[in-house]
């Protein structure tokens, strides 16, 4: 699953490079078939360099996709009364804020109260997070692994910014337990 994301203009460069350096070596030496051979084989390589880009980029964003499912909490007893009174056991779903959290902060690092608390329900709220103390402390955690940090030290009501985007890529990266 380490596959690599790729931009399109390197999608767009690296075959055409390959492309035009065939080219300019038919221009160069002439068509003769070791340089027509040349050529051949160089776009060979670019459509399958193009295409190899193109399928890792679509597995990156689709395995992206796939691991954004919720996970498990705890389970939840659910008592249906009936003639025959029995007890039923469900999984209750919750999602894993932090790890969303870490994604939305790589993509907008923006870490402002105001920003992730106000709101009808809040961007907090819609990511699965109960409140203010639990978004405290998703940003206490996060300072103590070291990915976030206070920009004066020495406050204590200092505001955070990124300190490591390496430890928020792993944290949203990391994959759910299985269910």
């Amino acid at each position: 699953m380490h596959t690599k994301e790729y931009k399109l203009w390197q999608l767009v460069l690296y075959p055409s490079a390959q492309i035009f350096t065939g080219f300019a070596l038919t221009r160069h030496f002439g068509w003769a078939w070791d340089t027509a051979f040349i050529l051949f084989s160089l776009c060979f390589l670019a459509v399958n360099m193009s295409a190899y880009m193109v399928l890792c980029t679509l597995e990156k964003v689709l395995l992206v996709k796939a691991w954004d499912a919720p996970k498990i909490q705890e389970p939840v007893k659910v008592q249906i009364k009936s003639m025959n009174q029995f007890e039923s056991v469900t999984q209750s779903v919750k999602r894993d804020t932090e790890r969303m959290f870490c994604r939305a902060l790589l993509e907008f690092p923006n870490l402002t109260e105001s920003y992730w608390l106000n709101g009808k329900p809040s961007k907090w709220q819609s990511m699965g997070g109960v409140g203010r103390k639990d978004f405290v402390e998703c940003k206490d955690r996060l300072t103590r692994i070291g990915a976030l940090e206070r920009t004066n030290s020495r406050t204590r009501n200092s505001p955070h910014r990124i300190a490591d985007r390496r430890i928020l890529e792993h944290r949203a990266s990391r994959p759910t337990p299985p269910l």
